[in-house]
């Protein structure tokens, strides 16, 4: 699904792509958001574990989500993609729960919810009107009957029924992600054990 292809982590951009910002300049927003949430976070042990699980399920999710991708060849339709248009960006509101939960800041918390309100609704929007044209009647009928993020319960019958590949998933970087946002959430129980103690910031505040 073109969504998820846009979505799916590090692409080269070529010159004069027409994505939206957020897609165009992914990796740079990623990493100040990262750097953000590391300076202003307050975690408190063992408060912090409580996001653990949220990031566990949409790491999973991404990778469930990936690994049944395949770019722009046929609309995909398997895996997740039966109960949800949009399982990559509902893996990434799990993680960004998670990590909102693990950071202890109501104020990180307040702005995470804010921008990804404005990058859900700008991003996939521009993204179905190109599934549109890439698919036209077979994307408006998996549209009728596939919900556009909060999963049904049924699973829709796919148009194209296939199984799970790690070569797809790893083609989608699901192991970069994994292995970066796990590093934000050590760092983030790293902080949680000895920022009080030594008064670190924004603790002594």
């Amino acid at each position: 699904m073109r969504e998820s292809q846009q979505e799916s982590e590090e692409v080269a951009t070529p010159p004069g792509d027409r994505r939206g910002f957020w897609a165009r300049h992914r990796t740079r927003l990623h990493a100040l958001a990262y750097l953000a949430t590391i300076v202003v976070a307050t975690p408190r042990w063992p408060v912090v574990l409580a996001g653990l699980p949220l990031i566990l399920v949409g790491l999973a999710l991404r990778t469930w989500a990936l690994g049944h991708l395949t770019k722009d060849e046929v609309l995909c339709t398997s895996g997740p993609y039966a109960y949800t248009r949009n399982p990559l960006y509902l893996g990434s509101l799990f993680i960004l729960a998670g990590l909102c939960v693990a950071a202890n800041n109501p104020y990180l918390a307040g702005a995470a919810v804010v921008l990804a309100a404005l990058v859900y609704f700008f991003t996939v929007r521009s993204e179905e009107s190109v599934l549109s044209r890439l698919f036209g009647a077979e994307y408006e009928a998996y549209r009728q009957r596939v919900p556009r993020l909060i999963p049904r319960l049924r699973r829709a019958e796919p148009a194209n029924p296939s199984a799970f590949s790690w070569d797809l998933a790893r083609a989608g970087k699901a192991k970069e992600l994994a292995a970066w946002v796990l590093l934000l959430f050590v760092i983030l129980i790293l902080k949680a054990l000895v920022g009080p103690s030594l008064g670190m910031w924004p603790y002594a505040g």
